[in-house]
C-alpha cells in the first residue's frame, strides 16, 4: 500500500464515520432547559467543524504527497539522462 492509498483510505473511513455518526446529533435530553433545535444545532455545528478540520489535514497529506511524488518523479527522470 502507497501513502496515496492510505490517505485515501483514512478519507473514506473517516467520511464513513462522520456520516454514521450525524443521526446522533438528533438525540436530544429530554430534561433539558434549551429548545431541542438549538441543541441539534449546536451538535451539527460541533460535527461539521471537527469534520471540516480532519478534511483540511487530509488535504495537505494529499497535497504534500502529491508535490513530493513529482519530485522524486522529476528526480528520478534527470537521474536517467
Amino acid at each position: 500500500m502507497n501513502l496515496r492509498q492510505a490517505i485515501a483510505a483514512m478519507f473514506f473511513a473517516f467520511g464513513a464515520l462522520f456520516f454514521s455518526s450525524l443521526p446522533g446529533a438528533f438525540n436530544t435530553i429530554g430534561l433539558s432547559n434549551t429548545p431541542p433545535r438549538k441543541e441539534i444545532i449546536g451538535s451539527l455545528a460541533l460535527q461539521f467543524a471537527f469534520a471540516a478540520n480532519v478534511f483540511v489535514v487530509l488535504l495537505v497529506l494529499h497535497v504534500v504527497q502529491w508535490l513530493l511524488s513529482k519530485r522524486v518523479l522529476a528526480c528520478d527522470v534527470n537521474a536517467g539522462k
